[in-house]
């Protein structure tokens, strides 16, 4: 095969171990990609990015969770343990936990920046997961102090070819200039009282390149029944 027919590294994709989400997104996550993952509180944005990195994990990758919240890591976890793809063997090797909430207070976007670079290459992360991105928001000196953060994540993600994650709060459709210059937005919904999250299949819009909206909730158990009558028609 020569140069030009091998799939290039743009191509490549990250799996999420979400079944049937690999559909919706066209084979997973683009790899070295930047994606801004929004809901409520309670959506199920922080499950879904462990979710990912744990099996990641598993695959051999190394994933970098940092956040910026007030919650211990250890209450974290503890909420995690009976979930069906926690794995405690995978700390810390396969997934680190490391707070930057101290680096952003005491020095900003620029230090949480610098403490991002220095993390990522000190373990070799493919996968990085920054849980609070509304925190960083809010300590921006302006919109465009946070737009270049932003610019400045995609630029090291591109460099030292890691996919990352942020998730943040929001209520309502509101779309916030810094979405357009990230690679996806995928958008969580609250859809039962047991905090389950969701996307709709049909809910899928290309609203401009590299960008997509996942807006209207659904139950992950027919969107199961849908995965599973495309395999056994497949094998039919």
């Amino acid at each position: 095969m020569s140069a030009s027919e091998q799939p290039s590294r743009q191509d490549a994709r990250v799996s999420t171990g979400v079944p049937g989400l690999a559909a919706v997104l066209g084979g997973g996550l683009v790899a070295s990609g930047v994606y801004i993952v929004v809901g409520e509180p309670g959506a199920g944005k922080t499950l879904f990015a462990n979710q990912l990195c744990y099996h990641q994990g598993r695959a051999g990758a190394r994933c970098l969770y940092v956040t910026l919240l007030a919650e211990s890591h250890a209450r974290m976890l503890a909420n995690m343990r009976d979930m069906a793809f926690f794995d405690s063997a995978l700390l810390p090797e396969g997934v680190y936990y490391v707070s930057g909430f101290r680096m952003l207070e005491e020095q900003g976007l620029p230090g949480l920046l610098e403490l991002l670079r220095r993390e990522v290459r000190n373990h070799n992360a493919s996968i990085l997961v920054l849980d609070g991105l509304v925190q960083a928001r809010e300590s921006a000196g302006s919109s465009r102090d946070f737009k270049k953060f932003i610019h400045e994540l995609q630029v090291a993600a591109s460099l030292a070819r890691f996919t990352a994650l942020l998730l943040t709060s929001a209520n309502g459709p509101a779309v916030h200039p810094e979405y357009t210059m990230v690679d996806g937005e995928p958008a969580y919904q609250e859809v039962s009282p047991m905090g389950m999250s969701a996307v709709d299949v049909s809910s899928l819009r290309h609203l401009y390149p590299g960008m997509l909206f996942l807006q209207k909730p659904f139950d992950i158990a027919a969107l199961m029944r849908q995965v599973r009558k495309a395999l056994d028609a497949k094998r039919a």
